[in-house]
């Protein structure tokens, strides 16, 4: 609440009506299931865990349900413009083999108003051009507006249960995508909710499990590669400087955290995140410190240790603004 009333009244306002609704309550406690079971409307299937679930757990439900031919999956925030079924259902009609489909889009703040239009997608991508977009820092990051069929969602086992999700979704594009590809439809259809809730990313606290996540994807990239896939093999170095910059913002969201507890960086937790940094970037932890972005941290983080989360909230504060 209240944003899963925008958000429910977006796919109930879908010029193409032919659908279900599947709405997965997490024991929230805040008037949400409450107000979907007052739903009334035969589309709108309500489920309810009978214990909190993790956020891996929660989404995993979703290969236990029944399903419609084809599925899309998003958060309780994001929208669904009114044409986003009905450009979906041109698009499937358009290239009927394609593996996947997707819609461009744009990032809306906590109240709805936009803050800019998401990166275009070209029309057509293969797992290639999808890595090479991401590894490039060309491709803006969300699980909405992405459909499949529900048979191939199954098949591959679902959304891979990595820490959090983080990297999850990616996993997911590219098992479906596979050897196929992913056509995407040029009409603006849906938007993307970005608020203080949605950016886990700027969070201290989350950096250790950022970094477990980060090694399964590199552990299923790798499974890729073994596979004999040509999509990874010439964009080796590109994938290098991809991890190097996450491992780089992982490693100041640890500085900031530890300084938040007021210790040192535990060596166990630091001897984790160097191995992991120099396997994944191909980069010595030595010149990691002499990153522009990390010298300022780490200076504060040596010298005055309880100013730095008052700096970090106040720089994310204005990056926001």
């Amino acid at each position: 609440m209240p944003h899963i009333i925008d958000s429910v009244s977006s796919v109930l306002n879908q010029t193409y009506n032919n659908f279900e609704l599947h709405i997965l309550d997490n024991k929230s406690t805040d008037g949400t299931l409450e107000w979907c079971k007052s739903i009334n409307d035969a589309r709108v299937k309500v489920s309810i865990s009978v214990n909190p679930l993790s956020i891996e757990d929660s989404w995993g439900r979703i290969a236990d349900i029944g399903k419609c031919e084809f599925i899309t999956m998003f958060a309780h925030d994001d929208i669904l413009l009114p044409k986003f079924l009905e450009n979906i259902d041109d698009l499937i009609n358009q290239y009927p083999d394609a593996n996947l489909y997707q819609t461009n889009g744009e990032f809306i703040d906590n109240k709805g108003s936009v803050i800019r239009q998401c990166r275009l997608i070209n029309e057509i991508e293969s797992t290639r051009d999808y890595l090479q977009a991401r590894f490039s820092g060309v491709r803006d990051v969300f699980g909405t507006g992405y459909v499949m069929r529900a048979e191939a969602y199954d098949d591959v086992g679902g959304i891979p249960k990595f820490n959090k999700l983080s990297f999850a979704d990616d996993a997911l594009w590219l098992m479906l995508i596979d050897d196929g590809y992913k056509a995407c439809c040029k009409q603006k259809s849906i938007q993307v909710r970005i608020h203080e809730n949605s950016t886990s990313a700027t969070k201290p606290g989350n950096w250790f499990g950022f970094l477990v996540a980060i090694k399964q994807f590199s552990e299923f990239l790798v499974s890729i590669e073994e596979r004999g896939s040509n999509s990874i093999i010439d964009l080796v170095d590109l994938k290098k400087i991809f991890f190097k910059k996450y491992l780089i913002n992982i490693y100041i969201l640890g500085l900031v955290h530890y300084a938040e507890q007021g210790v040192d960086f535990p060596s166990e937790d630091l001897g984790l995140f160097i191995d992991t940094y120099q396997l994944l970037s191909g980069s010595s932890f030595v010149s990691l410190k002499y990153n522009p972005k990390v010298v300022p941290v780490l200076f504060m983080a040596k010298t005055c240790r309880p100013l730095l989360p008052l700096v970090w909230k106040v720089y994310q504060s204005i990056r926001a603004s």
